[in-house]
């Protein structure tokens, strides 16, 4: 659960700033799925906040270049595999 607000609380850090451009929205199974594969007790936090970055920013940039300011993009999980729709 720990790690479920932690995934949140960095979605919604990411929200922030990409501010104007698009407003971000997650599933819950895809906060579950980010904080049981990106947890790992050695690395503690950061190991989450490298979750998210590898398996959403990188994925958020490619589909801001391609979206029309202001859209809605959710975060989902398909297939074991983040997906941005």
């Amino acid at each position: 659960v720990e790690q479920e607000a932690i995934i949140r609380k960095k979605i919604n850090d990411l929200d922030s700033r990409v501010g104007n451009f698009a407003q971000l929205t997650i599933s819950d199974e895809a906060i579950s799925y980010l904080s049981q594969t990106g947890y790992k007790q050695e690395q503690g936090v950061r190991s989450l906040h490298k979750q998210v970055k590898d398996e959403v920013e990188s994925l958020l940039t490619t589909k801001l270049a391609d979206s029309k300011t202001g859209e809605s993009i959710h975060i989902d999980i398909e297939k074991d595999k983040i997906v941005l729709r």
